[in-house]
Parts: structure tokens; C-alpha cells; sequence
């Protein structure tokens, strides 16, 4: 394996270039493979090869790694695995420690509690990931190699993952890890592999331990050229130490040629001044026409509305086009929605992948009214508001939607004391030959008298009838699969909610409700019976934890992805948002279930590669590096001087460090 160092833009671009003309010059139908940690820069390098420099790519294949483990998948066994989410392994671990198996009864209690599971999966995903052997390190803290201290809880957690495991094994439960290690094992036999002259890893600077072997079983038995992204420099640069670590204990042991260093060791790039604490080093200028911008704002809505002016005045004549342009934050969550509605306002399209909660969608809150109804005894504020919704299903329930009142239903369960409870709706019937008379005091302290009809009452009675009927009529226990049938039946009934027949159409909430009751039906492998209150609970947690993505990339327009997706991407223009404390850098915490000294004995002493969680500090400060580093022109930060509250929030210490670099040069 040959391992070519250098920062993304624009020296690993420029070399991945020039081999692959090195290999098409010899032979144009030479077969090349180029892998890529992520599909957006996999299109990068599509833009790259054959927009930018007019090359063909005959014969040259650009797959993403999670897409060669399908590939080769496929290949060994010709079916695909059902791959399971975190929401569902985080249930079977639920499970798990709800029927206090083997290994769960420390844990007990912690499945009740808001987010316990989702923070204990994340750390078994961790060591699942890590291919950590509960058996060897459970071996290891008997010699002692773990602190005392740690021992107890270790040891609980290392029997808790056995658990698991077998857990796993018996039910035929499969996430991602296992197909890397099927693709892993499929490695030395692949036809699709065997095929290509070169294969090319281009632009990850960090893996798992599943996804380390996996790249190492392709570079131990076919030709192989790694573009890493690391700015090699004695001594180490403070910006690349995330990336020094990973290539000195993964990559550099490996390589069967010295590695070639694209920087030249006396003078480094201009941006090499961020994080770096060495005053001897020499640095090259900025190029005169590279400009930075650091602005402060006032909120996030004007934080997104100043830059979205700026992009207007910057493509007003033409020069610079819009999908030259990358609109980044360190995470989407909160900019999501503010960055659609500002962006339509000034009517600048948008490309990119763009993901919002599904729990803000007027239908699933719908989902949830409805899903609730039961437990909460049919409360009367619940039912208004379930009727007061635009995708309530009137006509199929003998009503006219175009006569339903629920602004005078409600008035009228007011009048009539209705808080909850079958009975008290009964108390409606009384009403089906007279009307209800309600005298309120206007905003004028005059007396008014509002009439409410007869058949008003009647149709709210029938409605009401109907749900009930409908909601009491399921079983007190069921299957994850019959209750996701009978789920799908009353949304279809009482909101509208069906497969959508428009395979082209993009995802909506409709789609992704009716999905994760697909979902949860295949809860079957972890336990057959569910009592209807937790498949409600359960139903609902997953609605509020799953998004809609909206796919635009190959839209063209402005780029909108967050820090960790724009790695390896480059743009004329880059606006970095949200550079404020806590924000950028995001605030980092150890692991409640497995501190760093126990991260760092797995990885140390044992070779499985469980990263700590304080590391990310300098992860972080690579992310900045490569932002400043992607813009070619213009780079604009901003961070706000306070939040839409009023709250004065600090900027982020990386602006000083910023201001501090283009000082010095």
C-alpha cells in the first residue's frame, strides 16, 4: 500500500488527478475503484474528475464504503441482511433489561428513564464497533489492567455487551457492524475487487475498528493508494493531531512504501497558522484575492438572514455561481428550518441534504394526539385538538367536513364540564333533539348568546363513539406486528395516512410514519408480545426521534451541510455560521457508562480501538482547519452576540484563534 499525505485542497485532489492519468495514459480501459468515506464527497470528486478537468471516467467506479460492503454482501451470500436501526437495537436492549436477563439486573430501572437506553446503546455500539471481545477484556480486568475504581461497573457493562451479543446472534439481529465484518470476510475472494488495476481510499482521517480491518483486508490483497488527509509537520501541528494519531497507530505500520508527503517541509499553506503553537515554522501568504469576513449578529434569524443578503450581493453580477458556494454549520438541527424559510424568502435555492425532526410536522403531531387518546382517558383538550386538525378523516366517519364546528365543540365541552372519560362524552346525547344555548360576556361586558345546534353535538357525539369504539377495541397484548396492523389501519381511517403510490415523489412524514410501523412490527425477533401502553410509548419515542430528509443535491444551488459533512469539499465561498462557545466547538463529555482511562486501556493495552471521548477536542479544531482551508476566495464567519431571547451568548475562541492567524500573516 502506497499513502500519499497532504491537506484535501488542493494537493490530494491534484495527486488523485494526476494517477488516475497516470493509469488512463497507459491504458484507457484500465479499471479503477475510488472509495470514499461519504456520498458527498464521492460527488465532490464526480465535480472534480469530470466537470473541472474534463476526464473521462470510463471504467472508473466511485463507491462510498458503506456501498462496497453492500457489494460485497451481496456477493458472498446474494441476499441482502435487514439491516436494524439504532432506535431498534436500542429497544431489543430495552428489552433486554426489562425481562432482567442475564447480565441486565445492574442496569435495571434504567430503561424507564428519559434517554437512559440511548445513552447505554451508545456506548455498547461503541464496543460493538470496536470489536471489543467482552470475554478478553473481562479477562483483563481480572489481571488488573483496568483502575479499581472502574472495576465493578466495567465488568457490569462487559457482561451486559456479552449479553447482547448473544441476544443478537440468537434473535438474527444485524446492524451495520455485521455487514462490514461479511464484507471483511468477503475481502480475499471478491470477483468485483479482483477486477480493478488500483483501488483508491480517498479522504477519511479517522474509522472504527470494524471499518480499520475492513480497509486493511482490501489493502493487504489488492493494490492499493491511500490519499490521507494530514499535514505531516515536526513537531506536530496542534490543527492535525486528531488525524497524527490514527495514521501513526493505523496506517503508517502498514505502508509497503515510505509515504509521499505532498507538503513541502519548509514552508506550509497560510492556514496552517490555525492551532499552531510553533513560532520557528515558515508559512506561505494567502493568495491576494482570498478574503475573510468575521461578522457578529444579533439571533439566529438575522445571523441566517446576513448571509443570505451577502450571497445575494456576491452573485448579483454573475461572477460567482451558486453552487460554488457552502453555507456550513457545525450541526443543521437548529438552522435546519430558519435557513429554509430565510432562504425562500430571498428566493435562494438550496442543495444539499436537509433533515427535520418529524416530530414538527402537523401530521405526526396528529399521529401522537390520536396514539394518546386511550391513555389519557380521551381528555377533552386531546380531542379538540385531534378534531381541530386539518387531516382529521371526517368523511369517514359519516360527517360533512364542510359542516364540522370544533371551535363550537369546543365551546360547547366546556359548557357541558366535559374533562375526560367515556361517561362524561355521553353527557353529548342529551342534546340530539335540543340545542345548546351558552351566554358569554362580549369584549363590550354586553351579554351575548351563542346557539349551538343539535346536529353539531350529535356529529362531536358520533365522532367521539367512533374512537373510542375503534382505540378500546385493541387487545390489552399483541404482537409488535399486530399492533403495527391495526395502527396502520386506524391512520389510514382517522388521518389519512396511506403508501404513497409516487415512487418519485421525496419523502414526506406520511412515508416515514407508515416506515417506522414497518419497523416496529419486525420487534417480533426481540420479544412476540407487547402490552398495548408500551407499543404506544415505544411508537411515540420513535416519532420523536426519527427526521425527513430532503434530499437536494444534485440541485444546484447552495450547498447547506454541517461541519462533519463538509470535509473534503471545497467552494469559492464558505459562510461558517454559529461560531459561538458550546456550539462550535460543540461541548464534549466523557462517557457516563465508560470513562476515557477505560476507552484508553481497551485501545492501549487490549488493541481494540475504542476511541475517547475527550479526543474529539481536537477532531474539533481539524473540522475548523478544513472549513478555512476549503474556501478558495471568500470565507465568512459569524457568531451571535446574543440569542432570539435576548441572552447574551459568547463567540467561540476559535474566532480569536482565526483573527490571531490572519494577523500573523
Amino acid at each position: 500500500m502506497q499513502t500519499i499525505l497532504g491537506p484535501f485542497n488542493p494537493d490530494l485532489e491534484d495527486s488523485l488527478v494526476e494517477e488516475i492519468l497516470k493509469y488512463k495514459d497507459a491504458d484507457l480501459l484500465s479499471p479503477l475503484l475510488i472509495l470514499t468515506p461519504s456520498d458527498l464527497l464521492r460527488r465532490r470528486l464526480k465535480i472534480l474528475l469530470s466537470r473541472e478537468r474534463r476526464l473521462a471516467l470510463l471504467n472508473v467506479q466511485l463507491l462510498t464504503f458503506y456501498q462496497l460492503a453492500l457489494r460485497l454482501q451481496a456477493e458472498s451470500s446474494g441476499t441482502a441482511l435487514e439491516l436494524r436501526t439504532d432506535l431498534f437495537l436500542e429497544e431489543a436492549l430495552r428489552q433486554i433489561i426489562r425481562t432482567r436477563q442475564p447480565g441486565a439486573e445492574p442496569f435495571a430501572g434504567i430503561e424507564e428513564r428519559a434517554g437512559g437506553c440511548a445513552a447505554l446503546w451508545q456506548t455498547l455500539r461503541a464496543l460493538r464497533d470496536g470489536l471489543v471481545d467482552p470475554t478478553v477484556a473481562l479477562d483483563a480486568l481480572g489481571e488488573g489492567h483496568f483502575s479499581q475504581r472502574a472495576s465493578e461497573r466495567t465488568s457490569q457493562l462487559l457482561v451486559l455487551l456479552r449479553t447482547f451479543q448473544q441476544f443478537c446472534r440468537r434473535q438474527k439481529i444485524t446492524d451495520q457492524s455485521d455487514l462490514n465484518r461479511y464484507a471483511t470476510e468477503q475481502v480475499p475472494a471478491s470477483r468485483f475487487l479482483k477486477q480493478f488495476s488500483q483501488i483508491f481510499y480517498y479522504g477519511f482521517y479517522d474509522l472504527t475498528q470494524i471499518q480499520v480491518d475492513f480497509f486493511h483486508a482490501v489493502a493487504r490483497h489488492y493494490p492499493t493508494t491511500l490519499y490521507f488527509p494530514y499535514l505531516s509537520a515536526k513537531p506536530s501541528h496542534g490543527a492535525w493531531r486528531f488525524a497524527e494519531r490514527f495514521y501513526e497507530r493505523y496506517v503508517q505500520g502498514h505502508n509497503t512504501e515510505p509515504a509521499q508527503n505532498l507538503e513541502s517541509q519548509g514552508v506550509l499553506p497560510a492556514s496552517a497558522r490555525l492551532f499552531d503553537d510553533n513560532k520557528e515554522r515558515k508559512y506561505g501568504e494567502l493568495p491576494n484575492h482570498w478574503q475573510c469576513h468575521i461578522v457578529s449578529t444579533f439571533g439566529i434569524h438575522d445571523e441566517v438572514a446576513a448571509a443570505a443578503k451577502e450571497i445575494l450581493r456576491l452573485t448579483e453580477d454573475g461572477k460567482l455561481h451558486l453552487h460554488e458556494i457552502g453555507f456550513v454549520t457545525r450541526s443543521l438541527e437548529s438552522y435546519s428550518q430558519v435557513v429554509k424559510d430565510i432562504f425562500h424568502q430571498h428566493r435562494i435555492p438550496l442543495a444539499g441534504t436537509l433533515e427535520e425532526p418529524l416530530v414538527q410536522f402537523p401530521l405526526t403531531k396528529a399521529v401522537i394526539l390520536l396514539l394518546n387518546l386511550p391513555a389519557k382517558d380521551f381528555v377533552r383538550s386531546q380531542v379538540i385538538d385531534l378534531l381541530s386538525s386539518p387531516y382529521f378523516q371526517f368523511q369517514n366517519i359519516d360527517a360533512n367536513p364542510a359542516s364540522v364546528r370544533p371551535d363550537l365543540w369546543d365551546l360547547a365541552t366546556r359548557e357541558l364540564a366535559i374533562c375526560k372519560g367515556v361517561a362524561e362524552w355521553r353527557r353529548l346525547r342529551r342534546y340530539s333533539h335540543r340545542d345548546l344555548e351558552l351566554r358569554q360576556m362580549s369584549d363590550d361586558e354586553e351579554p351575548r348568546k351563542i346557539l349551538i345546534r343539535s346536529g353539531q353535538l350529535i356529529c362531536l357525539a358520533k365522532i367521539v363513539d367512533a374512537l373510542t369504539v375503534d382505540l378500546l377495541r385493541l387487545p390489552d397484548q399483541a404482537s409488535w406486528q399486530e399492533y403495527a396492523a391495526a395502527w396502520k389501519d386506524l391512520l389510514k381511517k382517522y388521518l389519512g395516512i396511506a403508501p404513497n403510490t409516487k415512487t418519485t415523489a421525496p419523502r414526506d412524514p406520511n412515508e416515514e410514519i407508515l416506515e417506522i410501523l414497518d419497523q416496529l412490527a419486525g420487534l417480533d425477533s426481540v420479544d412476540n408480545r407487547v402490552a398495548r401502553n408500551d407499543f404506544s410509548h415505544t411508537f411515540q419515542h420513535w416519532l420523536e426521534r426519527s427526521s425527513v430528509t430532503e434530499d437536494r443535491r444534485n440541485r444546484d444551488g447552495v450547498m447547506v451541510l454541517n461541519a462533519s459533512a463538509a470535509r473534503g469539499l471545497t467552494f469559492r465561498a464558505v459562510f461558517v455560521l454559529g461560531m459561538n462557545e458550546g456550539v462550535f466547538p460543540r461541548t464534549i463529555r466523557e462517557d457516563a457508562f465508560l470513562r476515557d482511562r477505560d476507552r484508553e486501556v481497551l485501545d492501549r493495552d487490549l488493541g481494540y480501538k475504542v476511541s475517547q471521548k475527550l479526543a474529539a477536542f481536537d477532531e474539533e479544531k481539524l473540522l475548523f482547519t478544513l472549513l478555512v482551508g476549503a474556501a478558495r476566495e471568500q470565507l465568512y464567519c459569524s457568531f451571535q452576540r446574543g440569542d432570539d431571547s435576548g441572552t447574551a451568548v459568547a463567540p467561540s475562541w476559535y474566532v480569536d484563534e482565526l483573527k490571531r492567524a490572519l494577523d500573523d500573516s
